[in-house]
């Protein structure tokens, strides 16, 4: 069975994390939960119970008679903070595992959209150049 969209991309997320033994999930701090296909996800959870945590990127389309921009804030803060914290699991097929994401990868990956957004032209980031502090 071929794949339901176009361009087929496989996101370093899916091929080093849910198909490999990459055991570090940066891309959480932009939010949870993360759906892949094949029932694979990516959770908060806490004593059993999956959460959601929000992003902490704010997008607002702001538009009048010239035109149309993207207003965005980041708000910065620990990930999943406290003594009894939630842990971040994948599942799916196979058993559940736990996943790294730390509070740097917060700050870092914010602080990379706000300097792309003010970019005056700026692409997505190509494979393998996600930033992410060193594991």
């Amino acid at each position: 069975m071929g794949s339901r969209y176009w361009p087929p991309r496989k996101t370093p997320e899916w091929s080093d994390v849910v198909w490999g033994d990459d055991d570090r999930f940066p891309l959480g701090a932009l939010g949870l939960p993360v759906n892949y296909k094949d029932g694979y996800a990516v959770n908060a959870e806490h004593r059993g119970e999956q959460l959601r945590r929000a992003s902490p990127l704010w997008l607002r389309p702001v538009g009048d008679a010239t035109g149309w921009r993207l207003l965005s804030f980041a708000f910065l803060g620990a990930f999943l903070p406290g003594p009894d914290a939630p842990s971040v699991r994948l599942r799916g097929r196979t058993n559940a595992r736990t996943l790294r994401v730390s509070d740097d990868d917060v700050a870092l990956l914010a602080d990379a959209w706000i300097k792309r957004l003010a970019e005056p032209e700026w692409t997505w980031f190509a494979h393998g150049e996600r930033p992410a502090p060193p594991a």
